[in-house]
């Protein structure tokens, strides 16, 4: 439905407080926001990565919480897709159970 919109963290940011940013951004929008299940990366460096992943996965028609995506090469990934000037799916697999 087009008043749910979806959010993909994968920092688990307190769902209090991204309520509250959405609130303040949009006063008056009645919308319902949905928490996606994703992968939670390690560490506090790659949700950059992550967002590009997710969005990428997105726009290729795949739901990013059915996908486990390989941190380590997301950066490497965004390289060379800059570098080919070409945006490829980020390296990923299913989720056990989400086929």
């Amino acid at each position: 439905s087009e008043n749910i919109w979806k959010v993909y963290d994968s920092l688990s940011y307190p769902t209090e407080s991204l309520v509250k940013f959405f609130q303040d951004v949009l006063p008056g929008e009645e919308k319902v926001l949905s928490f996606e299940n994703v992968q939670q990366q390690v560490g506090g460096h790659d949700c950059g990565l992550f967002a590009l992943a997710f969005a990428t996965s997105l726009c290729y028609g795949h739901i990013p919480s059915s996908l486990s995506y390989d941190q380590k090469s997301l950066r490497n990934h965004y390289v060379n897709c800059i570098e080919n000037n070409e945006i490829q799916r980020f390296p990923s697999k299913p989720k056990r159970g989400s086929y």
